[in-house]
């Protein structure tokens, strides 16, 4: 994973997590703890949000950098374009690691408990 990319997913977990705290506040408006767990998220994430763009560009459509060159993004490399496809030929689901290049007919097996039959 490179550093873009782990930077990225830093960020998209903490916005998650500010997501789910501002619902859970929603029906527990007294949890201090909570309030602040909230407030330094966010400040986590904009912090991040802030080193991501001088390093990499704009992180949404909207950000202030991205005044001026709003489209720069689609010469950047698109996802099946990336040269490490090797890390993207496998996913893992359900407790298994299954192979992309394989045919569709042997991803689930007989003692699959999916509940899909082949």
């Amino acid at each position: 994973m490179t550093d873009k990319e782990r930077l990225l997913r830093r960020i998209s977990s903490l916005d998650f997590a500010v997501v789910e705290l501002n619902l859970y506040l929603d029906t527990h408006q007294n949890a201090i703890e909570v309030k602040n767990k909230l407030q330094e998220y966010k400040k986590k994430s904009e912090k991040l949000k802030k080193d991501y763009e001088k390093r990499f560009g704009a992180i949404t459509s909207t950000t202030d950098s991205n005044v001026g060159n709003a489209w720069e993004w689609v010469s950047d490399p698109w996802p099946w374009e990336n040269d490490e496809t090797e890390e993207n030929d496998s996913i893992y689901i359900s407790g298994k690691n299954i192979n992309l290049k394989e045919n569709d007919d042997n991803l689930l097996n007989e003692d699959d408990n999916t509940g899909v039959e082949n």
